[in-house]
């Protein structure tokens, strides 16, 4: 091998060694830009869950609270206890509900219920404060109550199935994180 052909491939090796690295360079930085970016994805959708779950759960316990103060208030006679009764759900209604009631009417009613089949939480909870303020017998109270409790239920279930679907497509984490199915190819 003479001079002037050793040093050519010197140059020539080194070049490709030069080129490696650059290319390994790359192909580190977008392993890095990838996987942060999937990391990324993965503590949004936990954090958009863990968020999701402390709203529904809040909503469930006014839920609750405001039913049991209904359901208490048309059955009881007693003046002083029908009072504390009413100012606790005026606080339910003029505060905590007005954040956590349901007001779509876009779902689809349900049929067959016996008391309603929407769940605007909202409109029934104005019905159950205007018979309060025209002091309703209790039968209308009672019945007022009941809807209320059945469209709680229904908007909680309807919430709960959106929040299961949610995961559900959550979990797709191939798709989410932009990885091609066999399908897609």
């Amino acid at each position: 091998m003479t001079d002037e052909t050793y040093k050519r491939w010197d140059v020539i090796v080194k070049a490709l060694g030069a080129v490696g690295l650059v290319a390994a360079a790359g192909i580190g930085l977008g392993e890095y830009v990838v996987t942060g970016n999937q990391i990324a994805t993965l503590e949004t959708s936990k954090l958009d869950s863990e968020q999701h779950k402390l709203f529904f759960d809040k909503q469930l316990e006014y839920y609750v609270k405001a039913t049991d103060t209904v359901a208490t208030l048309a059955n009881t006679t007693d003046p002083k206890k029908r009072e504390e009764l009413i100012r606790t759900f005026n606080i339910l209604y003029y505060g905590p509900m007005v954040i956590f009631e349901e007001r779509r009417a876009d779902i689809p009613q349900q049929t067959g219920e016996k008391y309603t089949n929407d769940i605007n939480v909202e409109r029934h909870m104005v019905a159950i404060h205007n018979c309060i303020l025209r002091q309703c017998p209790n039968g209308e109270l009672s019945r007022e109550s009941l809807a209320l409790a059945d469209a709680c239920r229904f908007a909680l279930s309807v919430n709960w199935e959106n929040r299961v679907q949610g995961l559900r497509n959550g979990l797709d984490l191939k798709k989410r994180l932009g990885f091609r199915s066999s399908e897609d190819q």
